[in-house]
């Protein structure tokens, strides 16, 4: 899908879906930049109703090694650190919240960390994250499978360009070469 690059914006897809009658959005935040190289042989092939969202970045996201690299071995029990940087231009609050799934309206800011690719879905719940003044939750969905959500247990004030580290121990890296996203969503703040 042809889309033009917006500087300090990221674009996504949005779709209304129903599962055990119960309606709600799922956002796919994986659009892949057009090229000449167009492929349509995959079945089953389908045409959704949806839209395409702008989102600005408001925080940024980077998973890195004790080296500072953003690698993992496959195959190991690897301890990565997540950093996340207030990207607004401004001060943001992050106020509590409640453990609860993707898509369920609550106060507070919450923040899902889906791991893709980058570990099976049957280890992402042997993984353990830690920060300080956080709580974290493995949570499972049939959109989703395994993924976990985090708030804060207080009031967190972060200025501009300033930024949480969180530790993750025991990641199991699925045995990929190549690259693999991490997908970090957050509301309430």
């Amino acid at each position: 899908m042809p889309l033009p690059k917006e500087a300090g914006y990221t674009w996504s897809w949005i779709k209304e879906v129903t599962q055990e009658a119960q309606t709600s959005w799922e956002v796919d935040p994986v659009i892949a930049p057009t090229t000449g190289q167009a492929v349509a042989g995959y079945t089953p092939q389908t045409i959704q109703e949806g839209w395409l969202r702008l989102n600005p970045d408001l925080l940024n996201f980077a998973l890195v090694n004790a080296s500072g690299q953003p690698v993992a071995q496959a195959n190991t029990a690897n301890t990565l650190t997540l950093h996340m940087t207030n990207q607004k231009g401004d001060t943001i609050t992050l106020p509590p919240g409640q453990l609860v799934n993707e898509g369920t309206t609550q106060p507070g800011a919450i923040f899902y960390i889906h791991f893709g690719q980058l570990v099976a879905d049957e280890n992402v719940a042997q993984l353990s994250i830690a920060a300080d003044n956080w709580t974290f939750k493995c949570l499972s969905d049939p959109s989703y499978g395994h993924y976990w959500a985090a708030t804060p247990t207080q009031n967190i004030t972060l200025a501009d360009k300033a930024g949480i580290v969180f530790t993750i121990s025991n990641l199991m890296a699925a045995d990929k070469s190549g690259q693999v996203q991490l997908f970090v969503d957050f509301y309430g703040f």
